[in-house]
């Protein structure tokens, strides 16, 4: 019976209000619903895909395939693409080299680049799986598309030589009947030559005998004339002696006119031979002119056959080569089957190289550590101090009670900043990461953050009632505030609603801007819109520690 009226008394201690009810049974009910919530996302929405590809690429089938979760921009350069993912304007970068698709019987040839972000190694890994898979299966269409086109080719490159080899067959065949009628030319022409060359011969003996007559003629002619005209001398000189005796007169007359009429006979005689010795040389230059045709036309026809014989040979290699290389067109050269198998290549190169999980981990530590410290420190020891009895007496006095809050305010942030420092101390020196280089941005994201918290916590201690009541408050919105951002899931992968909350979480903002201080060197000017965000968030919570601090010491007194 006492063990049961233990239990009741802590039941009933347990359930005697409504704030320890909302805390121990409906908060943490609440958080797992809302750690639910966050997580039950399986598909990606909201996301931009940049691509640098050829003018003339077509990325209509791309854009349908991520159309479920996501948009394709076109970029002019893979670096503006990046600069872009950098800033967070897109959430990957692809650069697309060579062709996708099969145009004109050709083999596409192509590589795609995948640029991401692993500094969001969550949402990257899984967006990359998703347009792997597109890819893929183009890689699969353009195998499929390729091999297709490469057995017709191979089927017309057959028919091809075929008729070709058939028309080596014709060319080869009339060959060889021409060298047969030129062979039976030059048997024409040898008998011809060998007919030609006695009666040839003849004539040319003939020639030579004519013009040594010619010559002797000649002679005997020009002696012939020298004696006539030697005898008309003598005439003349009998002539001139004896006058006056007619008939020795006409006998000198007669004789005289005989001696003409043979000077003519003779000159006609040698101007005969001499036309007769001309047209004979003509005739036997004409038939040595033949006689060197003949020659030369067997000597060519012997030259046409042995070289249409030396062709009709290299033809029947030709063909005999062609036909066993056809018997080996079944053998496809390695590289051809390794473009064919796999045409489009991928690579992937992260946005940020060789660094350590860690290092990408320790911009959501950070803040994960000023969250849960700043809250949960600045509620206890704001708790501790309004719940003393000497705090009544505090606000009692002549002092501005502001001047109280201030003071824990500090105090607070002096304890918070000490801790972080630690931290940022640790990661320097343990963790590899660049934080002295950085000051200038990491101690200002970090002071208005931690004070955003600390604030918070204080508003917390000043509107619960009991210091436990006030520790538990602040643990689960601390947990909140975790849970719901992107430290544990991508915001892509949320339901759309709660991607759309979360992204004004000073977490989730945080978060990105050290990333871009950290990793991409981006200074605080850069960071304008985030950092000016979180001011408002700061200014908000100060205003709301005020009015709460005033509200609750009005009703202290």
């Amino acid at each position: 019976m006492r063990l049961l009226f233990e239990i009741y008394k802590n039941l009933k201690l347990i359930f005697r209000n409504w704030s320890s009810l909302l805390l121990i049974v409906l908060a943490p009910f609440l958080l797992i619903l809302l750690a639910g919530y966050s997580f039950s996302g399986e598909q990606l929405h909201d996301i931009k895909i940049g691509v640098h590809a050829q003018e003339d690429l077509d990325l209509g089938d791309l854009a349908k395939s991520v159309s479920g979760f996501g948009e394709v921009f076109r970029y002019e350069s893979a670096d503006r693409c990046i600069r872009d993912m950098i800033d967070e304007k897109v959430h990957i970068c692809l650069d697309i080299k060579g062709s996708l698709s099969v145009k004109g019987g050709e083999i596409p040839s192509g590589e795609v680049v995948f640029y991401y972000d692993n500094t969001r190694k969550r949402i990257s890994l899984l967006l990359m799986s998703e347009i792997k898979d597109y890819f893929g299966l183009t890689a699969e269409q353009i195998s499929l598309i390729s091999t297709q086109e490469i057995i017709s080719s191979m089927q017309n490159l057959l028919v091809f030589l075929n008729e070709r080899i058939d028309d080596v067959d014709s060319v080869k065949n009339e060959s060889e009947k021409i060298m047969s009628d030129l062979e039976v030319r030059k048997q024409r022409l040898i008998v011809l030559r060998d007919d030609f060359e006695p009666r040839y011969l003849v004539v040319k003996s003939v020639q030579a005998d004519f013009n040594s007559n010619k010559r002797a003629l000649d002679n005997q002619s020009e002696s012939l004339l020298e004696s006539l005209e030697g005898l008309r001398d003598i005439i003349a000189e009998i002539d001139q002696n004896i006058s006056n005796t007619t008939g020795l007169d006409l006998a000198l007359l007669d004789l005289e006119s005989q001696i003409a009429g043979l000077e003519s006979s003779a000159n006609t005689t040698v101007e005969q031979a001499n036309n007769i010795s001309d047209s004979l040389n003509l005739a036997v230059a004409e038939l040595d002119e033949i006689d060197l045709i003949l020659n030369q036309e067997i000597n060519m026809t012997d030259e046409y056959i042995i070289l249409i014989n030396n062709s009709v040979q290299r033809i029947d290699n030709i063909s005999s080569e062609a036909k066993s290389k056809m018997s080996g067109l079944s053998e496809i050269n390695p590289s051809l089957a390794g473009r064919i198998a796999k045409p489009i290549t991928q690579s992937f190169k992260a946005l940020v190289g060789e660094v350590k999980d860690i290092q990408l981990a320790f911009p959501i530590l950070l803040s994960t550590v000023i969250i849960f410290i700043s809250m949960i420190f600045s509620n206890i020891i704001t708790s501790l101090e309004i719940n003393n009895k000497a705090y009544t007496r505090n606000i009692l006095a002549p002092v501005n009670d502001i001047t109280y809050t201030a003071g824990l305010a500090v105090t607070n942030f002096l304890v918070v900043s000490f801790q972080v420092a630690v931290l940022l101390a640790v990661a320097q020196l343990n963790f590899g990461i660049e934080v002295t280089s950085h000051l200038g941005e990491i101690i200002p994201i970090s002071v208005v953050l931690i004070l955003i918290f600390v604030f918070i916590g204080m508003v917390l201690a000043y509107m619960s009632k009991t210091i436990q009541t006030s520790i538990l408050s602040s643990t689960f919105l601390a947990l909140a505030f975790f849970l719901f951002s992107d430290a544990l899931n991508a915001l892509e992968a949320m339901p759309q609603l709660a991607s759309k909350i979360a992204v004004f979480n000073p977490v989730v903002i945080v978060n990105s801007m050290l990333r871009k201080v950290l990793f991409f060197d981006i200074s605080i000017s850069g960071l304008q819109a985030q950092a000016g965000l979180l001011i408002i968030y700061m200014a908000a919570a100060a205003l709301l520690l005020v009015i709460v601090s005033k509200i609750k010491n009005k009703q202290r007194l």
